[in-house]
């Protein structure tokens, strides 16, 4: 794409951007003999990605939940540290219909719900026992603050509750302060080491015989209403594409919900990511794009959703850009409306790549034995071989 020199030279070099150049994989540098150092800045993976739908004619710009899922992935710490969404009780106590408080106990049992033993061996942080525990989980969740704990005081024992204290040895330097048992609600200073703790971690440990008297809230992040439900299903796609292209793509990137417009016949559509990679054809390496539309569990893609995202995908493909359309939802399968409209499209020459709760919540999409046996790319390593396994485990003729 040499048409992105003076983008890729303003960019990464300011001192002389003509001397930067666009090639086949990577970017060259036109420097003097003398030259003893450069300076050098790297290229913010949002301005790319808008910067190449805006070669392609489209203009895009992030959405309010592209924003939001954006900040769930900063607030966990890594698209890896998003795993804990993998669990079915997770996305139930996060989900807009829970919007109560609940205690340490009720969220526990939540968490168990929906066949929890599935995920018994998911990785979410390291842990002393193999097996992964709904107490494991929430603690988890604590700590990474998707929820709110809030002291519960029956009037009649306010005076004695607000002047109640505890021993707490300060995981920092290891001295013992008096803690008040409100302190467990946000930050606490130790007095020694002046070290910060967020002390809600510290409630199941620490104030066992008080557990029955706290509850917990959903946080603001995870508060938005709709758009925070969204999010979920579109991080997990985001997570699980990363977990099978990342092997064999490290220059794979990707961002949240855009708003794109100047497509015929369409003014403004969402699409729910952009997954941007280098592929390789015939020895030669290409930009691929894969943009997606993500549901929960009872969501529907529409055909409007599909007509949207195949309007996006045309316009990539002009500019030698090989666009993918992902569709995925959280729930145990897709409708048979849904399947219809993906049969269209597959006759059409558009081939779609397809998850469901079935690949989204193992650690691989196709972990599956039985399924991977017969399946045309049991370990898949491109964009290209997903749609193949897609079309086997949902578009084939099952008379076949």
């Amino acid at each position: 794409m040499t048409d992105l020199n003076e983008y890729y030279g303003r960019a990464i070099h300011l001192v002389d951007p003509r001397s930067v150049r666009v090639e086949h994989g990577t970017v060259g540098l036109i420097i003097r003999g003398s030259t003893d150092g450069l300076s050098l800045f790297p290229v913010l993976v949002e301005e790319l990605v808008l910067k190449i739908f805006e070669r392609s004619k489209l203009k895009a710009s992030f959405s309010h939940p592209g924003l939001l899922a954006k900040q769930i992935v900063r607030r966990m710490g890594h698209i890896e540290s998003c795993r804990v969404f993998k669990i079915r009780g997770v996305r139930k106590l996060l989900h807009p219909s829970m919007n109560r408080e609940v205690t340490w106990s009720e969220a526990k049992k939540i968490i168990w719900q929906d066949d929890f033993r599935r995920f018994h061996d998911l990785y979410i942080e390291p842990r002393k026992t193999r097996r992964l525990t709904p107490d494991d989980t929430w603690k988890y969740l604590l700590r990474k603050r998707a929820f709110k704990p809030r002291l519960r005081i029956p009037w009649v024992w306010l005076p004695r509750r607000i002047s109640l204290r505890r021993r707490f040895e300060c995981p920092g330097c290891g001295l013992k302060a008096q803690v008040a048992e409100r302190d467990f609600e946000s930050q606490w200073q130790c007095p020694f080491c002046d070290t910060t703790h967020y002390m809600p971690t510290y409630i199941g440990r620490e104030l066992r015989a008080s557990l029955n008297r706290w509850r917990f809230t959903r946080s603001e992040l995870f508060s938005v209403g709709d758009s925070q439900e969204g999010s979920l299903p579109v991080i997990l796609t985001i997570l699980q594409l990363s977990r099978v292209l990342e092997h064999g793509h490290r220059d794979s990137k990707w961002i949240t919900s855009l708003i794109v417009s100047g497509s015929p016949g369409i003014a403004d559509c969402e699409i729910d990511f952009a997954y941007l990679m280098l592929g390789n054809r015939y020895g030669e390496q290409h930009l691929q794009m894969a943009i997606g539309e993500c549901k929960g569990d009872t969501g529907e893609i529409e055909d409007v959703d599909i007509q949207h995202l195949k309007a996006v995908k045309e316009s990539l493909d002009k500019k030698n850009i090989k666009g993918f359309l992902v569709f995925s939802k959280t729930g145990a399968g897709f409708s048979a409306n849904e399947l219809r409209r993906f049969r269209e499209l597959s006759g059409n020459g558009i081939k779609p790549i397809l998850f469901t709760g079935a690949e989204l919540e193992p650690y691989d999409p196709y972990w599956d034995e039985h399924r991977t046996r017969a399946m045309p790319h049991p370990h898949p390593m491109n964009l290209e071989e997903m749609a193949e396994n897609s079309a086997w485990l949902y578009l084939r003729d099952s008379s076949a």
